[in-house]
């Protein structure tokens, strides 16, 4: 947690209402203003700005750009998991894998069997 989301939280404790309007920092207290919380909120106004700013929107390019990333990272591991079930794994045994779609039912099972004189 960022000591301006920590700064908020021991404000809102201590009654107070922090937020933005227009891009302003607002207090609004219940009670006695505590002034050296006062203080320490001023001290932290920019880091609480940002904080409570809504996020930035991202343009059009940008979400291209990682969705391109997304795609070719997707597309590298599945080249990479394409022949999982050839590629030699340590201490394996025989034995049968059964793999069920939760959404179908349908089964699939693999058989996995040592080669002769191994």
């Amino acid at each position: 947690m960022s000591a301006a989301r920590i700064l908020i939280a021991e404000a809102e404790a201590a009654g107070a209402r922090v937020y933005l309007r227009d891009g302003e920092l607002k207090l609004a207290f219940r009670g006695r203003e505590p002034i050296e919380l006062i203080a320490r909120l001023r001290a932290a106004k920019r880091e609480i700005v940002r904080e409570l700013a809504p996020p930035a929107p991202v343009s059009l390019a940008e979400r291209r750009a990682a969705v391109e990333r997304l795609r070719d990272a997707m597309q590298a591991e599945n080249e990479r998991r394409r022949d999982w079930d050839k590629q030699p794994v340590e201490g394996w045994r025989e034995g049968r894998l059964t793999i069920r779609s939760a959404l179908t039912g349908e089964e699939t099972t693999i058989h996995f069997e040592k080669p002769k004189g191994k």
